[in-house]
């Protein structure tokens, strides 16, 4: 990617637009992207926003004790990890490629109406 187009990239990702809404602004491919992303440490903003914004809950498999539970950043602190590395561990954990850990996601709107007692 050329200058121009890292910084019209950064403003376009700030602004909360997607990777395929950013590379069609920027003449690129979604790949290119979501490199991007990954080698500046940025998580996708697929999950931006109040609404879909939750927390994952990482449990160590062989005896379901908890070792992260948070937002990205915080469970990714916990592991000692980047949030890029954290979504590619999340990913192959619950595609079953990792099976070292357990990986649950819920939005916060789910864990509400758990906590409050709504269906």
């Amino acid at each position: 990617m050329t200058q121009l187009q890292i910084q019209k990239a950064e403003k376009l990702y700030d602004g909360g637009l997607n990777d395929v809404q950013i590379a069609k602004a920027c003449g690129v491919t979604s790949e290119t992207i979501r490199y991007w992303r990954g080698k500046t440490d940025r998580p996708s903003n697929y999950f931006s926003g109040e609404d879909k914004a939750g927390e994952w809950m990482v449990y160590l498999a062989k005896d379901d004790s908890l070792l992260a539970f948070g937002t990205t950043s915080e469970c990714a602190e916990a592991l000692g990890m980047s949030r890029y590395a954290f979504y590619q561990m999340c990913h192959r954990a619950r595609k079953g490629i990792i099976k070292k850990y357990s990986v649950y996601y819920k939005r916060r709107s789910e864990l509400l109406a758990e906590n409050v007692g709504i269906s």
